[in-house]
């Protein structure tokens, strides 16, 4: 998907024959949102029963020393403070939905996308 990123301007996704997006990429990034992933690295195991991971879907690794969150962009910096403020963090990095995710979302999951435009069913 980076090949495809740096390369092309416009996305067309086809799903069972049907058309499901037409656009910019830029666009098509955005589809699901704009969430920021979070991958936390703790310095010793934090409290998961804490009520603020489930809301962020988190994936923890085997030893729950670190943390994938996917964090609504309007939450983010409430979260990221609380975070850092409430257990001993090592490492916090950021990215946006990147189109990688995307597109894996959308192809595990073809229903968030309705068939559109000329490819939609009459």
């Amino acid at each position: 998907m980076a090949d495809v990123k740096a390369l092309c301007d416009r996305v067309v996704l086809i799903l069972d024959g049907q058309g499901h997006y037409d656009g910019p990429i830029s666009n098509f990034e955005k589809l699901l949102g704009k969430d920021k992933f979070v991958s936390v690295t703790f310095n010793q195991a934090p409290n998961r029963s804490d009520a603020l991971w489930e809301e962020f879907s988190p994936a923890w690794t085997d030893d729950y020393m670190q943390v994938e969150l996917r964090i609504p962009e309007n939450l983010f910096q409430e979260t990221a403070s609380k975070i850092i403020t409430e257990y001993s963090v090592a490492d916090f990095s950021t990215d946006k939905l990147p189109i990688e995710r995307v597109m894996q979302t959308i192809l595990s999951n073809p229903k968030l996308l309705k068939p559109q435009g000329r490819y939609a069913e009459k």
